[in-house]
């Protein structure tokens, strides 16, 4: 798959490390037809997503989420793992291609969870940490999997064993090469850290170990997948994947505001277990459902003990080895990532972008000139109404475009980019490469792109506005002029909220609908004249 597209769909798809291992699974799936099938779940991309959170959001089955190395593989693991791979195989073979790419998805989750340190065992201090812990694994993925390429020398080299209980097999090495972390990830975990700034809960030490695991649970699932197309023996569709293609096809417009509506409710979850913690030395009262119900069913059935008795243990330390072990070590300014596995893909979505990696937005301020016509090909050069001004043409700097101050411009006109009108027409895959630094990738050029093409084809819009715009769902004059403006305010005022949209803001007014409703009526005006 292109980068361009795989990083879209990373950045507004995956919002916990289950979709991030499911989909740098489909890079290091090997073979003739390998593109073809990584192209045919990147059509079902949000059936294959889905059912790879269906255990946690839908089957809530934690036992078989878990394999405790040290209590005789206690868990469900193995067992859940073979149903959902002879359940992919059945569809594969049955050419039931969403059924397939749903449960590949599940087996996914059942396969790689027990490769999870706080996955193969169970105790008080666990509780503790588990759920904060975690989430600042998902929060830092991208930079665990550069500390695998960069420093640990790459992907692993994951073998399928031989024999009937082949999988059983692979699901039990991942435990075993997962358990001897258990007790390091909850003495090297700090929580007070975590909870304010998630990835710095983890420390060196903890970043290379979870590396390491991360590195072996998407090569383990990539064979797998190998394994169950090779057994069901059934030729993929030829599908042509764009990200154009991909991108009309999701159903959620907003993907980048849910994100960060799920952080607000994981942070809220997180400080609620640490403030329990401080409290009383134990979590108890605030254990997620999956964490409550295997610490009592393991209560149950390992120890042979009420949980009355569990509530009166005191917990081993938390944390006392943060910092202890591999020096903490700077990340390079450039990490390559996977090669491009089909053809380039650079048509700019038409749905919501994050918002970019950039300097502060300053509003553009032109003249004002009687009844502008801006010399722009495109909508813009319709204007409908003598108080029209557009903020943005073709023709100016590049500077002057959303998102892009003079550091940025500079670096862009080395690369050619001089005006708004050679970044609206850049390629931004081509452009990344080009520029090749570590602030400025393909997602965060097509934003600029979707941003700079508000200005300039809605009248009286600001670089702000289409930055508060294109991180809410909106990617051009089109669709802001369908919107509703009270669905739009709320939105924005979610946006607004946020760190990001503070900096946007800069101590401005926030948007209130009235502001809200003159952007689609000015969007609406213009489509209207257009069609004349």
């Amino acid at each position: 798959m292109s980068s361009t597209l795989f990083n879209v769909l990373f950045a507004w798809k995956c919002s916990s490390t289950h979709h991030k291992l499911a989909l740098d699974a489909l890079n290091q799936i090997r073979g003739d037809t390998a593109e073809n099938w990584r192209n045919l779940c990147l059509k079902y991309v949000e059936i294959y997503l889905d059912g790879s959170k269906a255990p946690d959001n839908t089957f809530k089955d934690f036992k078989n989420h878990v394999l405790h190395v040290r209590d005789n593989y206690w868990g469900g693991a193995i067992g859940a793992t073979e149903k959902w791979y002879a359940t992919t195989v059945a569809a594969l073979r049955d050419r039931n291609w969403q059924d397939a790419i749903y449960a590949a998805g599940v087996l996914s989750h059942y396969y790689t969870d027990p490769i999870q340190p706080y996955h193969t065992g169970q105790c008080e201090a666990e509780g503790i940490v588990h759920r904060a812990a975690e989430w600042s694994i998902a929060c830092a993925y991208r930079e665990l999997t550069d500390i695998l390429e960069a420093d640990l020398g790459g992907w692993p080299d994951v073998t399928v064993p031989t024999g009937p209980d082949w999988l059983a097999q692979m699901v039990r090495a991942g435990a075993d090469l997962a358990n001897p972390h258990y007790e390091v990830c909850i003495e090297h975990y700090d929580m007070k850290k975590g909870v304010k700034d998630p990835p710095t809960g983890l420390d060196q030490e903890m970043k290379d170990r979870i590396a390491k695991l991360i590195g072996h649970a998407v090569v383990g699932y990539a064979r797998i997948m190998e394994r169950a197309i090779a057994e069901a023996n059934a030729t993929p569709p030829a599908v042509n994947i764009t990200l154009l293609g991909v991108m009309s096809h999701l159903t959620i417009p907003i993907f980048w505001v849910t994100k960060k509506l799920k952080d607000a409710k994981e942070r809220a979850i997180v400080e609620a277990t640490f403030k329990e913690f401080q409290a009383t030395g134990k979590v108890i009262d605030t254990l997620t459902e999956d964490d409550f119900t295997i610490r009592q069913v393991h209560a149950e059935e390992v120890l042979k003990k009420p949980l009355e008795e569990l509530d009166a243990e005191v917990p081993s330390p938390i944390g006392v080895a943060h910092g202890i072990g591999a020096p903490a070590r700077p990340r390079p300014a450039k990490v390559a990532k996977p090669k491009p596995v089909s053809p380039s893909a650079s048509e700019v979505p038409k749905q919501q972008a994050p918002a970019p990696k950039s300097e502060p937005t300053k509003p553009v301020e032109v003249q004002p000139k009687p009844a502008v016509v801006p010399s722009v090909k495109g909508p813009s050069a319709t204007v409908p109404n003598d108080r029209s001004r557009f903020y943005l043409e073709r023709e100016m700097p590049v500077e002057k475009a959303p998102s892009i101050g003079a550091k940025t411009a500079a670096i862009l006109e080395k690369h050619g980019i001089k005006t708004v009108g050679d970044l609206l027409a850049a390629d931004p895959e081509k452009l990344e490469t080009l520029v090749n630094e570590r602030h400025i990738d393909g997602l965060t050029i097509l934003t600029w792109q979707m941003q700079a093409d508000l200005c300039c084809t809605v009248p009286n819009l600001r670089g702000h506005d289409a930055q508060f715009l294109t991180a809410c769902g909106i990617s051009n004059r089109d669709e802001l002029a369908r919107a509703q403006p009270e669905a739009l305010l709320k939105k924005v005022e979610a946006f607004v909220a946020t760190s990001a949209g503070e900096r946007i803001l800069r101590g401005g007014e926030r948007p209130d609908l009235k502001e809200v409703t003159d952007w689609i009526a000015w969007a609406g005006q213009t489509a209207q004249a257009k069609a004349a």
